[in-house]
């Protein structure tokens, strides 16, 4: 990923920098996938970001992992009665800074942290979600199975949002989410067959996916007083690529102050990285109201740092503003740069509204001519408005300027912005690429010629020019749920092994969270599962893009079919150690500690799946450091392996591990070391938790060649923390009287239970392996016998019905 640096001014010119103490920064994102576009989305004015989650806006069906757009989002900017400048603008999460917060505009300015937090989401709704509600609806006009993402759709009235959410949905004017209005009574009621729609769009053409948010610049400290409801969308039809491969957004804006908003400017700005970033050039079509980028080369860097690019033919995108007209359109640099200052990134807000009118940020005019700055021609608010194919045009190409990291932003004059004002903007984000041509800028030609075309679609609401795939009704493929059992996790890795090498009838649909009919394929699993679900990709064979697939589009998603189950699995097979070669005595708040799952089983198996979870109030993470190959023999290699730390895994306070066979043959495992970590305690830990905690193996399965699974289980490691509760071994936690003497011992330990009704009484080595073991029923004294044992670090365990204590204790 790219270094960003950016200029930094004293607090008086930029002080719009400033947020809210009582919300948090807009934290929710999501990876928006209704066709062949996978982009990561963000619930505030930076709409696509890469800045967080790596690859921002890439099509998985020409390039998976390779974006055409690094960041993009809205800039707004005005001047009040007084003539005071008003500005609020957003670039990069990671810079910190960020003038919206979630949620509807605050009465009095001044953001509510629960309102922040309740609206700190994504509202999502498929077409199949909205179909199954349809059907259910036209049989009787009544929901005999309401769906969740429907009844608690944030549009105006709805009654059953509250229900669903727990909170109420705010009562302005304005609306909210777009909705059909079945009845034209002008509130939101599913009962009545309204559904989720963009406004834009025909009643009987669906998107495939939907998602809305809301959110308002009123952690700026030059706030407008605007709040932004956003809606993304898009389809996937069979005959239409176009359509495929663009998403649609539209952002209503609405004044909520109590003042006009003059000479108001509205922006999109963006960061386009058509692959490696250093290489761009960027151009506009004002009478198409677009934008667009092109590769500066022949063709894409096939190397160029981390970032990774279009090998195999560059592509170009544009931006088109579908409903309204495009005022200006100027590009600006890093502030690395070599350019002149008044063409670097903004950074006062005087160089955000400038940029936003279409001049340079030093309040320079864009002139015709070379890059537009001080160029001595005639006057334009327009950059590059020609084909790059237009030797005498004014373009990137034309102008022989060296390629570069290419940021802009395109803007829309409002005027006079009244209070209580309206305005909505809707735009199309399209990926094209044209196989016929040779040339990078040749690309920009047809693309401008599909520009048009999206223009049309979206003029006739797209009622033409989309046929959808069927609905599903029976035995539906939700792709990544290889084992069918309402969960895409890393157990369905363990299907994908034993159907590896399978082919089938192949799927044209897109990545999408949803069900699918697929013709039944010739095999089934042990339990009838038929393999269709472990091609997770959609494209006839079982193979490793199919791993690839549940880990990048499908973790963590659930469907109404998922009945969530946490199964704590005790068992020999596995054991937590050391890395180190020293036993796991005591552990201390903020402090590392490097672990290894340690296998200790000598029969043959074909997948091993597991999680290892643990309590948050004591440890913050658990970090993976890398799975062992824990195949031999001559098939060693016909395997994959996943394993992901609670830091990076949508499971939360869990470390998960799979490891299946390809190869249909099973190999022993080896014996010993499975996989390593790190365990990360917590910086501060409360002394009223008791002084003892658990890292535990659940929800483990493992499997022979044909799915039968067997028995497994691990050892649950006690960890005892020094400092808490328990400050010296011989003492008693708060929670029990017991006393454990003398300490250090020899070879007998005294336990006086004083009046503590304990049932059984363990002796357990540093990894949580049981030595010995006393019934203690009735008991109010007992001998630990130590004879034989080697000198060093012990736990006494001393269980009740309700309660249990751990001491440790040193054997000299």
């Amino acid at each position: 990923m790219k270094m960003r640096t950016f200029l930094l001014l004293a607090a008086l010119l930029c002080g719009h920098y400033g947020f809210s103490q009582q919300c948090d920064r807009p934290s929710a994102s999501q990876i928006f996938q209704a066709n062949n576009i996978r982009a990561v989305v963000r619930n505030n004015s930076t709409l696509i970001d890469g800045s967080v989650n790596g690859a921002s806006f890439e099509n998985s069906k020409f390039a998976l992992g390779v974006s055409t757009l690094f960041a993009s989002g809205i800039w707004f900017g005005a001047t009040d009665a007084a003539l005071n400048l008003l500005v609020s603008a957003s670039t990069y999460s990671t810079d910190g800074r960020t003038d919206f917060v979630p949620g509807p505009y605050p009465e009095y300015g001044v953001p509510d942290l629960s309102i922040c937090s309740n609206f700190d989401r994504f509202f999502s709704v498929t077409r199949a979600q909205i179909e199954a509600h349809l059907a259910d609806y036209a049989d009787n006009q009544t929901l005999d199975n309401p769906i969740d993402a429907i009844l608690g759709w944030p549009a105006p009235g709805n009654p059953e949002f509250e229900s669903i959410y727990g909170f109420a949905l705010p009562t302005a004017s304005g609306g909210l989410a777009p909705f059909h209005d079945r009845n034209n009574d002008g509130s939101y009621n599913p009962y009545d067959g309204d559904y989720p729609l963009p406004g834009s769009v025909d009643p009987d053409r669906l998107p495939e996916q939907m998602v809305w948010c809301i959110f308002n610049d009123s952690g700026s400290e030059e706030s407008l007083g605007v709040e932004i409801h956003m809606t993304i969308w898009g389809f996937f039809c069979e005959e239409n690529e176009l359509l495929n491969n663009t998403i649609f957004t539209s952002h209503k804006v609405i004044n909520r102050s109590v003042q006009n908003l003059n000479d108001m400017r509205m922006g999109l700005w963006q960061d386009f990285d058509l692959g490696c970033s250093s290489d761009d050039y960027v151009g506009c079509s004002p009478s198409q109201n677009s934008f667009y980028v092109y590769n500066g080369e022949s063709e894409d860097q096939c190397s160029c740092g981390n970032t990774p690019a279009f090998c195999n033919g560059t592509p170009a995108m544009a931006i088109t503003f579908l409903n309204q007209e495009m005022d200006s359109y100027i590009n600006f640099y890093p502030a690395t740069s070599n350019v002149n200052p008044g063409q670097q990134d903004p950074a006062a807000a005087f160089e955000f509204y400038n940029y936003l009118n279409g001049r340079w940020g030093d309040s320079q005019l864009l002139r015709v001519g070379g890059s537009g700055y001080q160029s001595g021609g005639q006057a334009t608010k327009f950059a590059f408005p020609d084909l790059p194919t237009d030797v005498n045009g004014w373009s990137m190409l034309s102008a022989f300027l060296p390629p570069d990291d290419q940021r802009g932003v395109a803007s829309m004059d409002l005027g006079t912005f009244i209070p209580g004002a309206i305005h909505t903007v809707d735009m199309a984000y399209s990926f094209h690429y044209d196989p016929s041509v040779d040339l990078s800028y040749e690309q920009v030609e047809p693309m401008l010629a599909e520009v048009s075309e999206l223009q049309q679609l979206y003029d006739n609401a797209f009622d033409t020019g989309c046929t959808t795939v069927e609905a599903c009704l029976d035995d539906c493929v939700w792709p990544g749920d290889a084992n069918a059992d309402g969960i895409a996790n890393y157990q369905d890795l363990l299907e994908v092994g034993l159907a590896f090498g399978a082919q089938g009838p192949s799927r044209s649909t897109p990545p999408l969270w949803a069900p699918w009919s697929v013709d039944d394929w010739s095999d089934s699993f042990i339990d009838d599962t038929n393999f269709k679900h472990a091609d997770c990709n959609g494209d006839g064979e079982v193979n490793a893009a199919d791993f690839d697939s549940v880990t990048l589009f499908y973790l963590g998603e659930t469907n109404d079919q998922y009945q969530e189950e946490s199964i704590c699995n005790e068992g020999s097979q596995m054991m937590i150690q050391s890395l180190l070669s020293r036993p796991i005595d005591t552990l201390v708040e903020n402090n590392i500690e490097f672990l290894k799952v340690v296998l200790d089983y000598p029969d043959s198996l074909y997948g091993l799946a597991f999680e290892i979870t643990y309590d948050t109030q004591y440890i913050s993470m658990l970090t993976t450091r890398g799975a062992i190959d824990t195949w031999q023999g001559p098939n060693a290699d016909n395997s994959i392996d996943f394993v992901q730390g609670s830091d990076e895994n949508p499971l939360g306070n869990t470390l998960i591990y799979a490891n299946v066979k390809t190869d249909g043959l099973t190999s022993p495992l080896r014996q010993g070391n499975l996989l390593f970590f790190n365990l990360e305690t917590k910086d501060s830990i409360s002394v009223d938790l008791p002084n003892i905690t658990q890292l535990q193996f659940k929800n483990v399965r493992a499997i022979l060649e044909d799915g039968t699974e067997v028995p497994f289980g691990g050892q649950t490691l006690d960890l005892v923390f020094e400092g808490l509760v328990i400050t010296s071994t011989e003492e008693a936690s708060a929670a029990l009287p017991v006393r454990v003497w003398p300490n250090p011992a020899t070879d007998l330990l005294q336990v006086e239970l004083n009046g503590f009704a304990a049932e059984q009484l363990e002796l357990l080595d540093t990894q949580g392996r049981i030595l010995r073991s006393y019934a203690a029923q009735r008991q109010e004294r007992m001998e630990v016998d130590l004879t034989g044992l080697p000198v060093g670090v012990y736990m006494v365990k001393v269980i009740g019905r309700e309660q249990f204590g751990v001491y440790r204790v040193v054997k000299r």
